[in-house]
């Protein structure tokens, strides 16, 4: 009997060191106690040191690995637009004739002429010979232009018995013996070397020319002028007056500086003792300066290498 507890109670002491590891590992174990608020006891939790640096934030990804070198990203070209407030260029080969105003005309002109003059020193009262102008000025609008202009009229005289008449001295050779007496032997000279048989009698006008183009920078004008007039050659003292002027032409503009013109007018002058009306037909050749390139009401041209250009940095490598 006593045999029979003895065996008993070994095997249950057995089985029970066998089976407490399985039940240990199968038996969750019990959380871990709050620590106990700060308010609750006495002590203060211990604060971190001043001179430590927070811990870095950890990357939302994963890590970018950096680009080999021959994989960099090219940067975009540097643009070279202009502001939009900048003028626009014109290519100055490309201009239309007339779009610019010239601030600078230089103008001669070549013709011939007829006048009527009344004069006391001369007996011939019709006069011819050549005309020219010499004028420079401006475009003050698209439509009109303002110069100063002089002109002159040349016509040769010669002495004669009476006075002065148009036409060249000669010498006619009478039987073939001698020559015909001068007409100006009774009357020598003031140098006592003879008197002056042949002069060129002028007639010159300086003053403002006003020239009105109907159709713009070319094509038919008009034109006025008021000036004063000049007569010189006949005495020693010259003659100033007064001169009128008017005229008619047309003009042709093959080349933004440079333009050719036919025109025909009249020039009226008045002295105190004499009159002359001289009307005149001639060929004008005229240079316009212009700018390099166009401007509108109150803008200057702007030189193209002068315009600001925007420029872009390359964007800067991953790290």
């Amino acid at each position: 009997m006593r045999l029979k507890v003895f065996i008993g109670s070994t095997l249950s002491a057995l089985a029970t060191v066998l089976t407490s590891p399985v039940l240990a590992q199968g038996t969750p174990s019990a959380p871990p106690t709050d620590p106990a608020a700060p308010g609750s006891t006495g002590t203060t939790p211990e604060s971190p040191p001043k001179d430590t640096l927070p811990p870095p934030p950890a990357p939302e990804g994963p890590t970018a690995e950096p680009a080999p070198p021959g994989d960099a990203p090219i940067p975009p070209p540097p643009t070279t637009a202009a502001p939009p407030d900048t003028p626009e260029m014109v290519d100055p080969l490309t201009m239309k004739i007339g779009s610019v105003l010239s601030p600078l005309l230089v103008t001669t002109g070549l013709g011939y002429a007829y006048a009527s003059v009344t004069h006391p020193e001369l007996l011939s009262r019709s006069l011819s010979g050549a005309f020219i102008e010499i004028t420079a000025g401006t475009e003050i609008a698209r439509r009109f232009r303002l110069s100063l202009a002089f002109t002159s009229f040349e016509s040769k005289v010669r002495r004669t018995a009476a006075g002065w008449e148009e036409g060249e001295f000669s010498r006619v050779a009478r039987s073939g013996l001698r020559t015909q007496a001068d007409p100006v032997e009774p009357n020598p000279g003031p140098e006592g070397g003879g008197a002056v048989v042949q002069k060129d009698f002028l007639a010159h006008s300086l003053g403002p020319r006003m020239d009105f183009l109907p159709l713009g920078s070319q094509g038919p004008y008009l034109g006025m002028t008021a000036a004063l007039g000049i007569i010189q050659g006949l005495s020693t003292s010259m003659r100033v007056g007064a001169n009128l002027a008017a005229r008619i032409g047309g003009e042709w503009r093959p080349f933004r500086a440079f333009a050719l013109a036919i025109e025909g007018g009249a020039h009226g002058q008045i002295y105190s003792d004499a009159r002359a009306a001289i009307p005149y037909a001639m060929a004008r050749m005229t240079l316009l300066l212009e700018p390099s390139g166009p401007k509108g009401p109150g803008s200057t041209p702007t030189p193209t290498n002068m315009i600001p250009t925007q420029r872009t940095l390359p964007s800067p490598m991953p790290r």
